[in-house]
């Protein structure tokens, strides 16, 4: 619902009068979608959604282990398939860019990714550098 209300509030136009002024409206805010990286941000809403769902998972299986040790058995088994199967398909996703599985982790992972694995050669390069000094 948040990343819909941005979206509506992104599509509204704002500025009465000729196209020419609506349209560096729709330019400026297309800028701002861009330097705040609003994809970025929509790709995460349902990976946190996602997390908690399976945090829901963990603490309702703590919370019945007192009760009874059948039921949170069951709830337990059901969450770790859930994020197993998740987690599968998701690393899937990350490595084989044709398959058809993509979860918004996998887009996320895939923008990060690159981004991390860049910082990491970097720094085990002046690293090295710094050991050959």
């Amino acid at each position: 619902m948040l990343g819909k209300r941005w979206i509506v509030r992104y599509t509204r136009v704002t500025t009465w009068g000729n196209i020419i002024d609506r349209g560096k409206e729709h330019h400026a805010k297309l800028l701002g979608l861009q330097k705040w990286r609003f994809h970025v941000v929509m790709e995460s809403l349902p990976v946190m959604s996602h997390f908690a769902l399976f945090f829901f998972g963990i603490a309702l299986t703590i919370y019945l282990w007192d009760l009874h040790f059948s039921v949170p058995g069951v709830v337990l088994i059901i969450t770790s398939f859930g994020f197993g199967f998740y987690m599968c398909i998701t690393v899937a996703a990350v490595c084989w860019k044709d398959c058809p599985f993509q979860t918004p982790l996998s887009v996320l992972l895939s923008m990060v990714l690159p981004w991390v694995k860049q910082k990491v050669v970097k720094c085990a390069f002046e690293i090295f550098m710094g050991w050959n000094n």
